[in-house]
Order: structure tokens, then C-alpha cells, then sequence
């Protein structure tokens, strides 16, 4: 949960956006006899032997496995069922098992489901509990059903593939209902934290990392190596069954941690205490707030450093509750309501009790658990069922989430120490770090004449609301996510620029770029990209690239001028911008009513018009820049988010479409991270 920005440049989103691979046969999928009448169960299950949970990338009792536990490999994968690069690695994987066969390979299965994809935490608790009602051989049926059929992710599906692969309806659902497995995914998630796996697929071959949906022959580079590794250490008399263990110690590297190469975070951030649970008197000179989810996990793991940090500063810290449940955790809003009312009844104290018996009671948060927190607390029970059944404090929630948008809090748990934000479950040191610098700025304060329960607010005082004061750069506009170059002067560029089509917009040259954060709320969930070299006709620069490059000929011939045949480019650019924005609605379930706003490549105005037309969209919902900078090319979307992002609203859907030369075309659909209309970072004199 590192606060590592990535920068990243929408230009030409046809050729620049991850390749999502397009819908296959589901037969590719199938694993080779797992399911198929017991014929692979042995090679799957193993001699007892030693746990290797300890191992450092584990293999837990509760993973779902492939193989046998005395291969030679084993490839321990962090996959989600929602993510479209893991159902093309699955196809990978199936070649590896047939390739390599079950007493040389295994493959260990661990949940890292990414917050963006709404239906892969259920999917994982679901193959969670067939894994543990029905073992091995269950639920790599579970799996191969999920993968083949990511498009129908939902409760009614687990069902139909649990039942499919061998357990019962009726234990399926009590299970699913109590979250009687879902602390299996919690482990694997926090392993991954650990590991430094930030997305989706990842794999540790005998503890070699290896990112992505690789191709197939890097796979094999890496297993074959560790293969003859794990031989070499098998002659020398390493035993089998504990070849695992060795190889990963031989192999493991741990993540470099990229904020040791950065200076230290000293921006000051404005978060007002308001009327938020306090833990600690007034007039500590360090105030810690914390945006925070009863049900995650990481937010539990951070909570024993907190009370190491009270008891080593005692009054000279105050912590504060802010409440961020994340959409995900579906227990996290009646557990933050049932503490709100706890506070009600019996005032911060109250509270502070609350929150550390759900944080004990925690993944078990069901109503009838929070009850039993109520009748140990004294708590009026009636009280407690019609605050959460009325939603009695969602607004306090919402005043919450809102204040964690504008000062950037994305994903729990994210402190700010005396506004200087921290990410993540940190080691103590690292909190001690921030702790012992903003206590020494505190004294030298009162030294000055500031009072003690003052020390805060002054601190905070020369912070924007939502923005930051870094006192290292003092004058400058803080980043405010989105930054473009608008064109100056139509056609100062487009002596390049040959057609056919008086109707198009001549090419202005541009640029523009987008900032991405990590979030646990928002961000992209779907990207999808083609071509198809057949449009090189009527779309093309002749010269300028490695197949002819630059020559005193090639100039001479006007080779490095773009052509375009205007009327086939139309047809096609209608046809695929509206494909692609279609197909993503489809694989995400969307409909037209669901769609914020179409950012569609501003090549011209009538192909906007009719790909919206297609999509269902009225004008008000559809971005259009080019009666304003003209055709930017590569800067057409930039340039829309930047004109736009005044009328965007934290949580908006918005489905970018763009296509380009030869033919190629691409599209993503996302959810905005922010409310536009709160930006007061921009200065007004910046160009719109």
C-alpha cells in the first residue's frame, strides 16, 4: 500500500492500453483430469508431511493445489477471478500442467482479488468455501467454471459451479452466508501485501517472481532453470519433501521498497478533527488520523502498533477515527454504524470498546455477532438493529469518505500525523519516524508561544482543504491528477497532414497525460485493445519508422506525409469506437443508464455523434473538445478529462474510446476517483 504515483500517458489508447485478450473457446481452459472422474486426485493430494505454511511464500493447508507436493516446481500464482490477464494466464498454466505433468509441477492457488473488480471477492470466497467443503479436485472444477465464464460472475453462478463440482447446496450457502472461509482470502491478501504483489496475475516459481500474463517460452525459462535448480539440490541430498522450503530460502528476494529511494514525504495535509472519535487529550502535540475499515484486514494488522505507540508516548499523541468502509467488505458499514451508535449511547469511550472488540471479533461480523459485542458492552440492542437497519449515521459515513477523497486517502488503513500522510499497515518505525520529527516542530511551536491544544491547528492551518502544504516547495500548484498542452493555433502542425476528407479536422500535435494512484475504490477495471492490418490503405504515414526510415529521398517523395481516405475511415472508426465501448459494457454487465460519460478520440465530430448514437448516449453525457483544439491525436482524451473535470464526480463511470492508423482501436472503462468541482489546486489562468 506504498503511495507510489504512476504516471501514466492516454496517447494513442489504441496502441498504449494493456492487450485484453478477446473471448476464446472455453475448452482451452479445461485442466488436464482434474474433474474428470478422480483420474489426477492422487497426483494432487501428496504424502503427508511438514506444513509448509511458514515457508516465505507459503503453501497453506486451505490452497487449492495441483500436484504433487515432491515436484520439483511448484508455482504458487496470486490470481483474481474477474481479471482478464488472469484468464489468459490460466491458458498458460494449462499447457505448463500438460507440458511438465503433475510430478514435476505444482501449481498452488491463492486469492488476491483487486478492489476494482466488484465480483472478484465473491468469486474467491466462493471458491474459498468448495475448496474447503469439497477439497482439491472440487474446486479446480470451481475454477475452470469461474475463468470460462468470467462474464457471469454472481451468486447464482458459485452455486450452480459448487454444485457442479460435488457440494451441497444447502452447506454451500450457510457457509457463504456466515463467511465461515472468507478469512482464507483475508490470509492470502495479506500474504500478497507482504510478497509486494500489487497486481494480477503473479507468480513465485521455487520463489522467482515473475509478473503478468507472460508468454508461455518465458514461463518455461524460469521452471526450467528452477528445475534443474531443484535437481541439482536433490543430488547433493536435499530431501524431496523438503525441497520447497530450500529452494524458496535460495531464491526469494525480497520487494525493494521504492520509498527508500525517495526523500521523505513532507507535504501537510488538512484534515480537521471535526467531530470525529478521539482517543487522547487535546493538547497532544502529534495527532494521528486514521481513515479506517472494521472489516479489513490490514487495518486489524496496524491496530497492535497503535497501542505500542500510545503506550510509548502516552498524552503526547491523540489518535482520531475516520470511518472509510470499503465498498467491498460488506460488513464494514453495519460494523462502523454499530460503533457510532455504541458512541451515542456511551460517548468515546464507548466507542474506543467498540472498536477494539470488532476489530477482535473481526472477519466474524455478521448481525448476530455484533450482538453478542452489545450484550458484553451493556448496549441497548433495539437501539443498535435500528441504526444499522436505518442507516442512522450514514451521513457521519459520508462526511467521512468525502473528506478521505479530498485529502487522497485511497484504500485503508491511511493515517495522517499531524497532516503528513502515512500508507498502509507500516511498521512501528515508521510511524515512530514521522512521530519523533512533528514532535520536536510541536515544542519548538509552544517554545514560541502557541498553546499546547492549539499545536494542531496551526499546523494544519496553511493547508488547502483539499490539497497539501509542502514546505519544500513553497509557490508552487500541488498535483492535481490531470495535466494537458490545449493547441494554441488550428493547423499549426498540419503541413505533415495529406486527405481526402475536407471534413475532418486537420492534425494539431499535442500532449496530454492522466495521473494514477493507487486505490482500493476507484481506478480502471477493463481495458480492451485490436487492430487489423487491413486498414493500412486508408490509414497510413509511408515513411518515418524502422520498415522505411527517414531519407533525403524519403522527403523529397513526400513519403512522410499521413494518408487518409476520409470516407473508409469514417465507417470504420463509427463501427469500432462503437464496438469497443459496447463490448466493454457487456463484459462488465453495463448498460447505457450506467455510463457517466463516453470520452470517445476527437477526429471528428460525426463520428463522435454516431458512436454515442450506437451506445444509447444523449449529448449531455458525451465529451466533445474538437470544436476547441481541433484534432489532437494522441491528446484527444487527455485533453476531454482536463476540459471536463469540473462536471466529474467521485465514483463517475466513464467508457474512453479511441482508434488510430493502420487500422488499430481500444477502449477502458473506469470509475473517477474524485469530485472536479472541489479542484481549487488549478490556478483560473490555466488554459481550458
Amino acid at each position: 500500500m506504498k503511495r507510489a504515483s504512476l504516471l501514466v500517458s492516454l496517447v494513442a489508447l489504441a496502441s498504449c492500453v494493456g492487450d485484453v485478450p478477446p473471448p476464446r473457446d472455453p475448452a482451452v481452459l479445461k485442466l488436464p483430469a482434474v474433474g474428470v472422474g478422480g483420474a489426477d486426485v492422487a497426483a494432487t493430494v501428496g504424502p503427508a508431511a511438514a506444513s509448509e505454511t511458514d515457508v516465505t511464500v507459503p503453501v497453506d493447508d486451505d490452497d487449492g493445489v495441483w500436484g504433487s507436493r515432491l515436484a520439483l516446481v511448484t508455482i504458487v500464482e496470486f490470481s483474481d477471478f474477474q481479471c482478464p490477464f488472469c484468464s489468459r494466464a490460466e491458458t498458460t498454466l494449462t499447457q505448463l500442467r500438460s507440458d511438465y505433468g503433475p510430478d514435476r509441477l505444482r501449481i498452488v492457488f491463492k486469492n488476491e482479488p483487486l478492489p476494482f473488480h466488484p465480483n472478484a471477492r465473491p468469486a474467491a470466497d466462493a471458491a474459498a468455501t468448495v475448496h474447503a467443503l469439497g477439497g482439491d479436485q472440487a474446486f479446480w472444477t470451481f475454477h475452470a467454471a469461474a475463468f470460462q465464464n468470467q462474464q457471469i460472475l454472481s451468486p447464482e453462478s458459485y452455486e450452480a459451479w459448487a454444485q457442479k463440482a460435488g457440494v451441497g447446496l444447502l452447506a454451500f450457502r450457510d457457509a457463504i452466508r456466515t463467511g465461515q472461509y472468507a478469512g482464507a482470502v483475508d490470509r492470502d491478501m495479506a500474504t500478497a501485501q507482504k510478497l509486494g504483489v500489487n497486481g494480477t496475475p503473479a507468480f513465485f516459481i521455487n520463489g522467482v517472481s515473475l509478473t503478468g500474463a507472460q508468454p508461455l517460452s518465458k514461463f518455461k525459462q524460469v521452471i526450467d532453470v528452477a528445475m534443474s535448480q531443484a535437481q541439482a539440490a536433490v543430488e547433493k541430498g536435499t530431501p524431496r519433501d523438503g525441497l520447497y522450503r530450500a529452494m524458496v530460502t535460495s531464491n526469494y528476494q525480497p520487494p525493494k521498497d521504492d520509498d527508500d529511494d525517495l526523500a521523505p514525504d513532507v507535504s501537510v495535509w488538512k484534515v480537521p478533527v471535526g467531530n470525529s472519535p478521539t482517543q487522547g487529550p487535546a493538547n497532544a502535540l502529534v495527532t494521528i488520523v486514521e481513515f479506517s475499515d472494521f472489516q479489513c484486514p490490514y487495518c486489524s494488522k496496524v491496530e497492535p502498533t497503535l497501542k505500542d505507540l500510545k503506550v510509548q508516548y502516552g498524552d503526547r499523541i491523540r489518535l482520531v477515527w475516520k470511518n472509510e468502509p470499503l465498498p467491498f467488505h460488506q460488513r464494514a458499514v453495519p460494523a462502523a454504524l454499530f460503533a457510532l451508535e455504541a458512541r451515542a449511547e456511551k460517548g468515546d469511550r464507548g466507542f474506543w470498546d467498540a472498536h477494539d472488540r470488532l476489530f477482535a471479533s473481526q472477519p466474524k461480523l455478521e448481525d448476530a455477532d455484533l450482538d453478542v459485542i452489545g450484550r458484553a458492552m451493556g448496549l441497548d440492542l433495539a437501539k443498535t438493529h435500528a441504526a444499522m437497519a436505518t442507516k442512522k449515521y450514514q451521513s457521519t459515513l459520508d462526511a467521512d469518505s468525502d473528506l478521505g477523497d479530498d485529502v487522497q486517502a485511497s484504500g485503508t488503513p491511511h493515517f495522517f500525523i499531524n497532516g503528513r500522510r502515512l500508507v498502509g499497515a507500516q511498521p512501528k518505525d515508521k510511524f515512530v519516524a514521522i512521530i519523533d520529527e512533528e514532535l520536536k516542530k510541536a515544542q519548538a511551536l509552544v517554545a514560541a508561544g502557541t498553546r499546547p491544544d492549539a499545536v494542531y491547528a496551526e499546523t494544519i492551518e496553511d493547508c488547502q482543504r483539499n490539497g497539501a502544504f509542502d514546505p519544500t516547495t513553497m509557490g508552487t500548484t500541488p498535483n492535481v491528477g490531470l495535466m494537458a498542452q490545449g493547441a494554441e493555433e488550428y493547423g499549426s502542425h498540419d503541413k505533415t497532414f495529406e486527405i481526402s476528407d475536407p471534413g475532418t479536422v486537420r492534425v494539431i500535435d499535442d500532449s496530454g497525460a492522466v495521473l494514477i494512484e493507487p486505490s482500493r475504490k476507484y481506478g480502471i477495471i477493463d481495458t480492451l485493445i485490436s487492430s487489423d492490418g487491413a486498414g493500412m490503405p486508408h490509414l497510413h504515414q509511408k515513411a518515418g519508422g524502422s520498415r522505411m526510415p527517414p531519407t533525403a529521398e524519403t522527403v523529397a517523395k513526400r513519403l512522410h506525409y499521413v494518408h487518409q481516405e476520409g470516407a473508409a475511415v469514417y465507417k470504420f472508426a463509427v463501427a469500432r469506437m462503437a464496438e469497443v465501448a459496447t463490448e466493454l459494457m457487456k463484459r462488465n454487465r453495463l448498460v447505457s443508464e450506467d455510463i457517466d460519460w463516453l470520452v470517445p478520440h476527437q477526429a471528428n465530430r460525426r463520428i463522435i455523434e454516431a458512436t454515442a448514437e450506437r451506445m444509447k448516449l444523449g449529448p449531455e453525457r458525451v465529451m466533445v473538445t474538437i470544436h476547441k483544439y481541433g484534432n489532437t491525436t494522441a491528446a484527444t482524451i487527455p485533453l476531454c478529462l482536463w476540459d471536463y473535470e469540473s462536471k466529474l464526480k467521485a465514483g463517475d463511470r466513464l467508457i474512453l474510446a479511441a482508434f488510430g492508423g493502420g487500422f488499430t482501436w481500444g477502449g477502458a472503462y473506469l470509475t473517477w476517483a474524485y469530485d472536479g468541482r472541489k479542484r481549487t489546486a488549478r490556478s483560473d489562468s490555466e488554459p481550458r
